[in-house]
């Protein structure tokens, strides 16, 4: 996250980042079925060879191009899956149609992103996720052909994480309930100690990811932010996601009032100044674009490897000489005297350089030898 220390709202959402895919879709890579990958930070194959001359669509398949650009929603379910998290469906269509087929995490992988750092737009924010990942989860469970390890099957991780997903008020309620109970009527015995055991061995466990990951004790500071901040995650945000569960919108409303307006007149002064401006750096440009022009047409085209040779060292002494001057300005005008005299240097240098010594022994400039068909 790069701006985790902007406020609270950023700093609780830290750890949650961090579990959310080392645990979470580092848990479902193990499957090769991640039912999330971020649309801001993903690939997929678009293709995949078959055979040796043969290739077959991947994301480019027909039915998962048609599927996911329908603009027909008209029920509940599909507005969920269409209209608010549109890279997780295009994960679940990936796991339906190509059931055998892996989708990995990849913990290498460096991103930063900009998190909400204001509680209303978190909140919209998680409603959108929370209810589209409900409705995703319920297409995946009716996947039986899914991959998996061992004796477990992806389809039933699905369906732990649908429940998991849909019973998070009820659990942290729970959790609020046995903490206080504790504190009230402390356990006398192991066997009333058990449930504290086992709350804090499943809070403790992200501490033992933290060090098999990342090995950096900070944090474990932003777990503890992370773990006062438990009743927002698995209660306020979860049963407000459930209440505006046919709320399809992004949170955002259109204010006219917030719209910049600019009398005409205005406008068109800027316009006019635009165009002047344009037309000022146009015309300090043209001088040195036509004798750029120039010289490159009045350069002369020689067999001998010894005088190109003697005009590229000339070139590159001048482009030396210019970009390591002192005098070099920034402005077009300065740049182009300065270009200039370089030319005029340059070709002064070749003349005397370029002199070709006849059969007959006197001496004949370039010019003259071009006359008498010297050159090609």
């Amino acid at each position: 996250i790069a701006n985790k220390r902007h406020s609270w709202v950023t700093a609780i959402q830290v750890f949650e980042y961090y579990i959310s895919h080392h645990l979470g879709k580092g848990f479902e890579s193990v499957f090769g079925g991640v039912t999330c990958l971020p649309g801001c930070f993903c690939m997929y194959r678009l293709k995949a060879r078959k055979g040796d001359d043969d290739w077959v669509p991947i994301i480019t398949k027909p039915e998962i191009v048609q599927e996911y650009s329908q603009n027909i929603v008209d029920t509940l379910h599909q507005k969920n899956l269409l209209l608010l998290g549109e890279d997780r469906f295009l994960t679940t269509l990936m796991l339906r149609n190509f059931p055998y087929r892996k989708m990995t995490f990849c913990p290498q992988a460096v991103c930063k992103t900009v998190v909400p750092d204001e509680f209303r737009v978190l909140l919209s924010q998680r409603r959108r996720w929370i209810n589209s990942t409900i409705h995703n989860l319920m297409e995946l469970v009716l996947v039986r052909n899914l991959c998996g390890t061992f004796c477990f099957s992806m389809q039933f991780v699905v369906f732990l994480e649908l429940m998991g997903t849909v019973v998070l008020p009820v659990a942290i309620v729970l959790t609020i309930v046995l903490i206080v109970s504790s504190i009230l009527h402390p356990p006398s015995g192991f066997t009333e100690a058990i449930p504290l055991l086992m709350l804090a061995a499943v809070l403790g466990l992200p501490a033992i990811l933290i060090l098999i990951t990342t090995r950096k004790l900070v944090y474990i500071a932003w777990m503890m932010i992370y773990l006062l901040a438990l009743p927002i995650w698995n209660f306020v945000l979860p049963t407000y996601a459930y209440w505006h569960f046919d709320d399809f919108s992004w949170g955002g409303q259109f204010d006219p009032s917030k719209v910049p307006f600019k009398r005409w007149e205005d406008w068109e002064r800027n316009r006019i100044r635009k165009l002047k401006r344009q037309e000022r750096q146009r015309q300090q440009d043209t001088p040195y674009l036509n004798e750029q022009n120039g010289s490159s047409r009045s350069l002369l085209q020689v067999d001998s490897y010894d005088r190109s040779s003697v005009v590229s060292r000339s070139s590159a002494q001048n482009f030396y000489d210019y970009s390591h001057s002192d005098k070099k300005e920034s402005h077009p005008r300065k740049r182009h005297e300065f270009y200039q005299q370089s030319q005029q240097q340059s070709q002064q240098s070749q003349l005397e350089n370029l002199r070709l010594i006849d059969n007959d022994g006197s001496e004949t400039s370039l010019a003259s030898n071009d006359t008498n068909g010297g050159n090609n």
